[in-house]
């Protein structure tokens, strides 16, 4: 809910880039924390992010919302349907970051479900990762992860995979 009228300035403002949404007034503070401490410093591109939201809130018809034209990346389109998300991702972590979270649920489903021993490993790995995170960022984060939270598995991900991230510029 509280995205929406992130939505509207990035429409405004989707060709000038992040820091043209920040001039906006009225942006929320919880969203430009995500955009300063997160979404600019992983090179997100500000149209396929507002892209990917506007298709994941919608459950992936734009158009009954009057928003033709918008086309997700193709990790978004996994979680088109609210059940097929993974749990504890905020919708803006899901449209930033569709492939890591796509890659982070396979390598937890691939390590507790099939015991598969590269899994396993790079699950010992996040989790040695997220130690720096506080006890109260881990106790949060069991609800929704955090900024801080977000960033260590980004991290994690590029140097793991040494991919690209699909929605950066």
């Amino acid at each position: 809910m509280i995205w929406r009228l992130f939505h509207f300035i990035v429409r405004r403002s989707s060709e000038k880039g992040w820091r043209q949404v920040l001039a906006q007034e009225g942006l929320p503070g919880e969203q430009r924390e995500v955009i300063v401490g997160l979404l600019i410093p992983a090179g997100i591109n500000v149209i396929a992010f507002m892209n990917n939201t506007i298709w994941l809130e919608s459950g992936g018809m734009p158009q009954l919302h009057g928003q033709d034209g918008v086309t997700p990346t193709l990790s978004a389109r996994e979680f088109t349907h609210t059940m097929d998300r993974p749990r504890g991702y905020p919708i803006w972590f899901l449209a930033a970051f569709p492939d890591v979270a796509s890659w982070v649920s396979n390598v937890v489903a691939r390590a507790n479900l099939y015991h598969e021993e590269k899994a396993s490993i790079l699950l010992e790995d996040m989790h040695s990762r997220l130690s720096q995170l506080s006890p109260a960022e881990l106790d949060a984060a069991s609800e929704r992860i955090g900024i801080r939270h977000a960033r260590i598995l980004v991290d994690w991900y590029r140097q793991t995979t040494n991919k690209r991230l699909e929605c950066s510029a």
